[in-house]
């Protein structure tokens, strides 16, 4: 009987340290695998920060697109021919509309930019041809309307 107990004990002696021996592995497995998603995490991270610095990149090319077609515009208003200047008016307003509506795009993906700095700089620049360039789009709207 003594054997046997002692037998048992030493058995469950093993077994307690292959439990331990597995629990120690398993902590392991759990901060390898905290470390693999914290990795993971970063770069999920920084792919979102470009991909939507990208997805700004295309609303602002349309912008500088638009402020330079209503500065043609405008010369086209001033110094063209009288019997289309209508199409200066019209061309002023879709601009507008298209510089607008651009401006839309830029500020919805720089609201969730990490990089405020960048978001801000962008921000900025889209404000900026929105005050210049609205104002010019309405004022060459209101002389060519002012001619009828």
């Amino acid at each position: 009987l003594l054997t046997n107990l002692e037998q048992s004990r030493r058995t469950i002696d093993r077994e307690k340290e292959e439990i331990s021996a597995y629990r120690r592995e398993l902590e392991k497995l759990k901060n390898e695998t905290a470390a693999r998603q914290e990795k993971l995490d970063a770069q999920r991270d920084r792919i979102l920060e470009e991909a939507t610095l990208t997805a700004c990149s295309v609303p602002m090319e349309i912008m500088e697109t638009c402020c330079e077609a209503i500065d043609v515009i405008k010369t086209f208003a001033d110094k063209g021919s009288r019997l289309a200047v209508s199409d200066a008016g019209c061309g002023a307003a879709c601009c507008k509309a298209a510089l607008m509506s651009a401006s839309l795009n830029v500020f919805i993906n720089t609201k969730s930019m990490k990089n405020r700095e960048k978001a801000e700089e962008l921000n900025d620049k889209a404000n900026g041809m929105l005050d210049q360039y609205c104002a010019l789009a309405d004022e060459i709207f209101a002389a060519v309307r002012a001619n009828f």
